[in-house]
């Protein structure tokens, strides 16, 4: 055979469930045109060897596995170079952290003679994720932002999920190293066409931004000074309508030497962090806030407040120069703990939220209600008392809406029992996830039905059904 075979990989690492992806560059040598083997999908014909360095077992993998219509051969003109790119997933599946070799072995059909490649380096590195936080729940493909403990120092690391049956962890970057504690929040996507998008944590006293691409880089922006004390991002960042590689959020602060809490906007651009002024929050410090992008492209925030007489619900309008004071849109005698919304596309935001309700010597009552806010007019759909009985000490409490508004409740008792609602149902999670502390989130497959995003240590992430199978995993 007249022809040279290499395997070309752009970089040596990897982390755990990240593509691996490639080029063979198939070179003839001769003075007349050559033929090398391939299927007649255009990939390569031949078997790839993956050789795991630390254990020295060898995988060998024919890349025609799965396809139908025989051997077909490629054209090379004399001198000249074809390529073919090659994901090693597709040939291996899951590829476990640890050092390995690849190198592909090609026999010609018309001599028998094997032609072997050069080997490829691989480093496949573990990946254990925590603090994630996702830019949404409900679509195909969903951005978001990890730390990831399995290495020495902690990273911050910025990936996509293709959240279909199949699917899992599409393409990730590692931002930088950050402390153990830190919270990333992400935006949404900077383009629909695209997965680029804002992360923003803190770091000591500093507020750091960075924008990223999942599979590609991370631009850093030169950190800038927290205002006070307890300060945090609300999120999710709001990327800016005119400037796309700019986005805004606001900062959550506290308000020095009067107490109370303090609303002000922070706009991040490549290069540079601005700071606005800061806007008194009256009243409790907020139990819960979040952005949300109306249809239209202005921006509130939704602000849960609970003092001894219960829970306030307001509205915070704010664009990427100025915040509005807070107005409220709803009360409730009991305590908030859990909400969520969804832009219905049409100017209307559809919800859920849930609110607890002490009982002497009893469990509290759970009730949930969903509502919709339009055109600041707030309405309560339905409102119901959850049903279910928990030990008096609610340890944690979720509440996600898919696409249509319907809600997922997820709590967690005193005892350490998971349990999730949707559609009247209650579903006890396994107890395995509260037994090695796995992190896990609840999403929306396709948008509708509820599933979870669970990390395990060194693996990444898997997709799970809420009875603890697998639905897929991400490679």
């Amino acid at each position: 055979m007249t022809l040279g075979i290499t395997v070309d990989i752009k970089r040596e690492t990897f982390l755990c469930q990240e593509p691996v992806e490639g080029v063979v560059r198939i070179r003839n040598r001769g003075e007349s045109e050559a033929h090398f083997p391939a299927t007649r999908r255009g990939t390569i014909a031949g078997t790839f060897r993956l050789r795991n360095l630390e254990t020295g077992v060898e995988r060998l993998q024919d890349s025609r596995s799965g396809e139908e219509g025989g051997i077909d051969s490629l054209p090379v003109k004399a001198g000249g170079e074809e390529t073919i790119p090659f994901r090693l997933s597709l040939y291996f599946g899951e590829v476990s952290p640890g050092r390995y070799d690849l190198d592909l072995l090609v026999q010609d059909p018309a001599t028998g003679i094997v032609t072997t490649s050069n080997r490829q380096s691989i480093l496949v590195r573990p990946s254990t994720p925590t603090s994630l936080d996702l830019a949404s729940r409900r679509e195909i493909s969903v951005t978001g932002a990890w730390v990831d403990l399995a290495n020495e120092k902690p990273e911050l690391v910025y990936g996509n999920f293709h959240l279909m049956y199949g699917g899992g962890v599409q393409e990730q970057v590692t931002i930088t190293s950050v402390e153990p504690g830190c919270v990333p929040v992400v935006s949404t996507v900077v383009d629909p066409d695209q997965s680029r998008g804002w992360v923003g944590w803190t770091q000591g006293e500093q507020l750091r931004f960075a924008l990223a691409e999942p599979g590609g880089e991370a631009t850093l922006l030169e950190p800038i000074v927290i205002p006070a004390r307890g300060t945090r991002l609300v999120g999710p960042l709001c990327p800016n309508k005119k400037d796309k590689d700019s986005c805004s959020s606001l900062l959550l602060g506290s308000v020095e030497g009067e107490g109370g809490s303090s609303l002000r906007v922070v706009k991040a651009s490549p290069g540079q962090a601005e700071l606005g002024e800061a806007v008194p929050l009256r009243g409790a410090a907020p139990a819960w806030i979040g952005n949300q992008i109306l249809p239209d492209g202005s921006r509130i925030a939704l602000v849960v407040q609970v003092d001894g007489d219960g829970s306030t619900l307001s509205s915070v309008a704010w664009s990427e120069s100025s915040v509005s004071a807070p107005e409220s849109i709803w009360k409730s005698a009991g305590s908030v703990v859990a909400i969520d919304s969804v832009s219905t596309g049409e100017g209307e935001l559809l919800g859920a939220l849930v609110v607890s309700t002490r009982r002497e010597d009893q469990a509290p009552r759970l009730d949930l209600v969903t509502w919709s806010l339009e055109k600041k007019e707030f309405k309560v759909r339905e409102e119901t008392e959850l049903g279910v009985e928990v030990s008096p000490l609610l340890a944690r409490v979720q509440v996600h809406v898919n696409r249509e508004g319907v809600p997922a409740v997820r709590f967690r008792d005193g005892d350490g029992n998971d349990t999730v609602i949707f559609e009247g149902q209650a579903t006890r999670l396994p107890v395995e996830w509260r037994e090695n502390g796995s992190l896990s989130e609840l999403l929306f497959l396709g948008g509708a039905t509820p599933f979870f995003l669970c990390a395990e240590r060194d693996s990444g992430f898997q997709l799970r059904q809420l009875d603890g199978s697998i639905l897929s995993r991400g490679i």
